[in-house]
């Protein structure tokens, strides 16, 4: 640790003999001007006839640990068994702040996304055991509808630790043509950050629309 102005020292005046002080002025480095506490002596701080001062200055003093140098002071035992006490129940928190090999795992750090293969309506899928993982579903709705028949489709995304999902996480969405004969489809998007070792599907609800999933992107998180 270099030297810092008001830092508390400690200064051995004479051999096994020390003074406390602090920093007062930094000449150039570790060497230092000190205002330190006497202790009763004079001159002082060396011929011991009390003359009431109780502090004096000490210049162009070196860091080291021999007479005439400053030391840096040490934390006092009390004051550090409260430190330990204080700290000692704390636990759950990472012991690093980057990313490497280790933490990885713990830490979401996005990698390239990924299609589904077969995407699929009503097919749970789990995309990571061990990572949360973005997902994204491309769908769309294929509508056809006369002057006395409406048609719609309802469609929501469902997610959680199941292997058949039944909490909601997306939507409910719902596609609908009605009051003339036509036909049309309907594009939706569903996204959602499946946590770890979770599972998700989307699924119809209500409605004779025909809902095809054209594309799942999945992204590591």
């Amino acid at each position: 640790m270099s030297a810092k102005l008001g830092q508390p020292v400690t200064v051995q005046i004479t051999s096994g003999r020390y003074s406390i002080g602090l920093i007062s002025k930094i000449i150039s480095g570790d060497t230092v001007n000190i205002d330190a506490f006497t202790d009763g002596v004079n001159p002082w701080p060396t011929v011991d006839t009390f003359n009431g001062l109780v502090a004096g200055s000490l210049t162009s003093v070196a860091k080291g640990s021999g007479v005439g140098e400053w030391q840096e002071v040490d934390v006092p035992d009390t004051v550090l068994a409260s430190i330990t006490d204080a700290i000692s129940g704390i636990t759950g928190f990472a012991t690093e702040g980057y990313v490497d090999g280790a933490a990885a795992a713990c830490c979401a750090v996005p990698v390239a996304g990924a299609s589904v293969s077969s995407p699929a309506l009503n097919t749970p899928r789990q995309p990571s055991a061990t990572r949360p993982t973005r997902v994204t579903v491309y769908a769309t709705v294929a509508l056809t509808s006369t002057l006395l028949t409406p048609q719609s489709a309802t469609v929501e995304m469902r997610a959680d630790s199941s292997s058949s999902p039944t909490t909601a996480v997306g939507g409910p969405l719902t596609a609908s043509l009605g009051g003339i004969a036509a036909t049309a489809t309907v594009p939706m998007t569903f996204t959602y950050d499946v946590p770890a070792a979770h599972y998700y599907t989307v699924v119809q609800t209500a409605g004779a629309g025909t809902v095809t999933i054209t594309r799942i992107e999945e992204s590591t998180l």
